[in-house]
């Protein structure tokens, strides 16, 4: 038999190119018996049992306290990656300048680590098509339960293609703008219902806090960009709410109220009288006060002639939100 033969070479006692069919027969039988030890193995080690509502619970509260968009992307694909124990996990945002989905978060695992990167997805592709219109969880198993669907078919076929057997869409005002794909689990088995319910309510606790991110980041990028035109002005200039707490001032504002530091969150009393006055007569009655002469002393004590104008915030309904005010030697 085969293991006669293998002992009758190790003797010597068996031609070179006898050797060689048997070490092809081995390396034949082997490869098959490999991959059979590997996936026996695989769902040995990886078939693990998970807490539900803890799981859903720990991921709310954390999902919840984070801001920053990446640090959320990484996180909920690290969640998804230790829970289920899958091949791969890729989260895609869209990208209006590419008008496209690019892959923002890329996990892999064991073997598959190796490969960094993940194809970009076509705002036109059949995927993006299927969430726009059923905004709903896209399984590769759908396609052999809905055969003759062939707008489903096309989806699962993009689906494979980018290596996933799951996916979930962030829907935002009834837009796509970000899609959650899944490999296959590392066990080899199935995606379940609980498996499935647990994915989609993790995806829409994701969505929705990648709404706040994005809109945490808006009201960064904006509050940089005034603080950015605050820093150029020649005028001082200094905010107020309706609590008649200061909630802005610039540099200049600081240095001609001779104030030691920020100004910010301090009451409107900590200003000087001829500066405080037009902002509360503004935040009583709403009426602006235009070029008001005024008088400050400078950090000498010098005293120093100003013109100081006032105007009201107010909402979409008229309300007062608080009084700005720029002032000018």
């Amino acid at each position: 038999g085969l293991l006669s033969s293998v002992e009758a070479y190790a003797l010597g006692s068996i031609p070179l190119g006898a050797a060689v069919a048997l070490a092809v027969i081995v390396a034949i039988v082997f490869q098959p018996l490999k991959r059979w030890i590997q996936n026996s193995m695989n769902r040995y080690f990886y078939r693990e049992t998970y807490d539900y509502q803890r799981t859903v619970g720990e991921a709310s509260q954390r999902l919840n306290a984070i801001l920053d968009l990446q640090s959320l992307l990484d996180y909920i694909a690290e969640v998804i990656e230790k829970t289920l124990k899958v091949e791969m996990v890729a989260v895609y945002m869209r990208d209006d300048s590419q008008q496209a989905f690019t892959p923002r978060v890329l996990k892999r695992a064991g073997e598959w680590a190796q490969s960094t990167s993940a194809p970009v997805i076509s705002g036109t592709s059949p995927i993006v098509a299927f969430f726009g219109r059923e905004k709903r969880s896209l399984v590769t198993d759908d396609a052999g339960r809905d055969s003759k669907n062939l707008f489903l078919a096309s989806a699962v076929e993009e689906l494979r293609a980018v290596g996933a057997e799951i996916a979930f869409p962030f829907i935002q005002d009834h837009v796509v703008s970000g899609i959650l794909v899944i490999g296959a689990k590392l066990s080899g088995d199935p995606y379940f219902a609980e498996d499935i319910d647990l994915l989609s309510t993790l995806s829409n606790q994701a969505g929705i806090s990648v709404k706040n991110a994005q809109l945490y980041r808006e009201v960064t990028l904006a509050n940089e960009y005034i603080e950015n035109i605050l820093a150029t002005m020649e005028s001082g200039v200094i905010a107020v709410n309706s609590d008649r707490r200061i909630t802005l001032c610039n540099r200049v504002a600081e240095r001609m109220t001779g104030s030691a530091g920020d100004l910010r969150l301090l009451p409107v009393a900590h200003l000087p009288g001829p500066l405080a006055n037009p902002l509360d007569a503004t935040l009583a009655d709403g009426q602006p006060r235009l070029q008001v002469e005024i008088i400050l002393p400078d950090a000498s004590g010098r005293l120093i002639p100003m013109a100081c104008s006032t105007s009201a915030l107010r909402d979409a309904a008229g309300n007062i939100l608080g009084v700005v005010a720029v002032f000018s030697d």
